[in-house]
């Protein structure tokens, strides 16, 4: 029954199954331990330091990233990705059980939670990097539309799961008397199961990869070069840094509001949690059952035309009715195309990228630009607050319109030369080419 409902709905062959699952039950757990520690890090740092030092964190944050991304590129490329994996899932255990100790010997909470953001980053950049590539190894880029958002929706259940633990988080701990960041815990607990169930795609074949040997400059050009030699993967790499500058500038809008409204830790994590909890429902459904339905149906070049045009749409109404119900609704629309479309369309674009380049692609594309953009929409932030005394939303709101537009306007021209593209030489490695093309154009 089981067989015949994921055949029917899913489109899901019974060999397929296992695959799917094991896939499924990884991204859940990486999920539900990034909402918990995201959700734990912004409430607490929100209430220890406040939402404009966001800024600053944020670009440190980046800077931080720019800085490991070197180090990731050299690694993701090299080795295995299925034994990278698996030692990043003990790598970030130990990270939150070092923090976790950290909390309990009473060091000053800025420090705790700007390293607990620190850590959600490494989390949010890295691993879904080594995940998806791996993905990819395991599996034909024909068969990735059709696997992929079913695999991308365990990761939005474990979304629901970590955002409905840390909404009920506040009430229950506080009855046992316990700190919230006890929920770090469940994070270690959760990363040690990663470890145990990745070993079920020992059995599974993957593509070997040709083993690299560069320095951090090398790899980071090949990389930057190949997007830069593929024109429909530059001008995505334009509206990609855009597209990272207008998030920010609508998640600062989102947290200042907030705070506003907010006063105590325990009710901004309980209203950024139920919040969240709802867009991911939706996302669930999006993401299961009409990510690859719309890809399909606008062919893939054209599903890049929503992340822009969202952020567009966002931005002009933050504009005209200012407010925390905007502010909400509109960070999560964002989020919801970014994360439930942009980035699964993304993901199956980059399955044309050469075995051995894809993870120094995937890394400058998703790491390395999108935090250059972060740290863009930063500064941006910075120089209208710091000029206009501190408050200038409609100021920042109306650069996030303007850069928008600007997002859109270069996935436009990337739909122009996405056919020419596809028979770039740094793609030719693929002997049923024709058949995909086919299949995605």
């Amino acid at each position: 029954m089981i067989t015949r409902l994921a055949e029917r709905f899913f489109k899901i062959r019974p060999d397929e199954i296992g695959f799917v699952l094991t896939m499924g039950a990884i991204l859940f757990m990486n999920a539900l331990t990034l909402q918990i520690t995201n959700v734990v890090s912004i409430s607490g740092f929100l209430n220890e330091v406040g939402a404009n030092l966001f800024i600053i964190l944020w670009i440190v944050e980046m800077i931080v990233i720019i800085g490991t991304t070197g180090l990731h590129s050299l690694i993701v490329d090299r080795f295995d990705r299925l034994s990278l994996l698996k030692l990043i899932s003990l790598f970030f255990a130990g990270l939150y059980l070092i923090l976790t100790f950290m909390f309990l010997i009473g060091l000053p909470g800025w420090l705790n939670y700007s390293l607990l953001s620190l850590f959600v980053d490494q989390q949010l950049y890295f691993f879904p990097i080594i995940y998806w590539i791996l993905a990819n190894d395991l599996t034909h880029p024909s068969r990735s539309i059709r696997l992929f958002p079913v695999i991308a929706s365990f990761g939005i259940m474990g979304d629901i799961a970590g955002l409905g633990i840390s909404a009920g988080a506040p009430g229950v701990l506080a009855g046992l008397a316990l700190p919230n960041t006890t929920l770090l815990i469940l994070v270690i607990i959760a990363y040690l199961g990663i470890f145990v169930v990745s070993s079920g795609l020992n059995k599974i074949p993957r593509r070997e990869v040709q083993r690299q040997h560069e320095t951090v400059r090398e790899t980071l050009k090949e990389g930057r070069g190949f997007v830069q030699d593929v024109p429909a993967f530059r001008y995505l790499m334009f509206s990609l840094f855009i597209i990272a500058a207008v998030m920010t500038i609508i998640e600062y809008h989102f947290l200042a509001l907030s705070e506003s409204s907010y006063q105590s830790i325990d009710q901004f994590q309980t209203f950024y949690s139920v919040v969240f909890l709802i867009q991911t429902i939706v996302a669930i459904v999006v993401q299961s059952l009409l990510t690859s339905r719309i890809i399909n149906w606008l062919n893939l070049k054209n599903t890049f035309l929503l992340m822009p045009a969202t952020a567009l749409f966002v931005t002009i109404v933050g504009m005209i009715f200012p407010g925390i119900v905007s502010a909400t609704s509109g960070y999560l629309m964002a989020k919801l195309v970014l994360n439930g479309i942009d980035d699964t369309s993304r993901k199956s674009l980059q399955a044309f990228v050469p075995e051995e380049r894809r993870g120094r692609v995937s890394l400058f594309m998703d790491s390395y630009l999108y935090a250059s953009g972060v740290i863009l929409g930063s500064i941006i932030l910075g120089f209208t607050l710091i000029v206009s005394g501190g408050i200038a939303s409609s100021t920042y709101i109306i650069i996030g319109i303007l850069l928008s537009a600007l997002a859109l306007n270069w996935i436009l021209r990337m739909r122009r030369s996405y056919d020419a593209s596809l028979f770039n030489w740094r793609l030719k490695r693929r002997q049923h080419m024709s058949s995909i093309l086919d299949k995605l154009g």
